[in-house]
């Protein structure tokens, strides 16, 4: 029983976990986790193997935060550098871990993953193509059973394109559509709008009826 009661209490701690973020190169909090990522690439250990999602998660939005090419005043273009090395090694350990990634690891590991880090999830859901390892039938039971919102998965071009029909389906049921698609209709129309990729399946006549 206790054995239970400290893994529960170490996911609560995954998944309350706030650590180094990318949002944009103009976000305010860019300087504030850039110091984060700084904090983590300095204690690096590469021969560590015991990483979570989280660290994992994490180590990807630390490269983020270098590809951006933003950079502390208080350092050198020497130290700038170096970070920049030591985030740039994070990538193969980023996709060793999430190469052979299935349904039922994502139904293990979902859970524990940072709310900070649930949207940066599907970012590399998509980037190291996870998508492949998982069946229509899967994906639409992640999107059920952790009640991702939809419009995390519409963001990413990729994914919708992979599950066409699927997501048609789902947005068919879902509550949020209504909102999703109008916000889609009115953001088309202007600059620098957040952009949701409206699966092709999905027919005019039928989100003129889902709004």
């Amino acid at each position: 029983m206790r054995s239970n009661n400290v893994r529960k209490e170490v996911e609560s701690m995954d998944s309350q976990y706030i650590g180094a973020k990318f949002y944009s190169k103009s976000d305010l909090s860019i300087g504030w986790n850039l110091e984060k990522a700084e904090k983590i690439i300095n204690v690096f250990d590469e021969t560590n193997t015991g990483y979570t999602t989280n660290n994992i998660l994490e180590m990807y939005n630390i490269c983020l935060l270098f590809d951006s090419k933003v950079m502390l005043q208080s350092w050198s273009e020497e130290y700038y550098r170096k970070l920049t090395s030591v985030a740039n090694s994070f990538r193969p350990i980023i996709g060793r871990f999430f190469s052979d990634i299935d349904y039922l690891c994502i139904k293990t590991f979902y859970p524990e993953i940072s709310i900070h880090y649930r949207d940066s999830f599907w970012d590399v859901f998509e980037t190291y193509k996870i998508y492949k390892n998982i069946s229509p039938e899967e994906f639409i039971s992640l999107l059920e059973i952790f009640n991702v919102p939809l419009y995390i998965i519409l963001e990413h071009k990729d994914i919708v394109q992979y599950y066409n029909n699927e997501i048609s389906d789902y947005m068919k049921q879902s509550k949020s559509s209504a909102d999703i698609l109008i916000s889609h209709h009115l953001a088309s129309k202007e600059r620098n709008h957040k952009i949701y990729y409206i699966p092709s399946a999905l027919q005019t006549n039928r989100r003129i009826e889902i709004i």
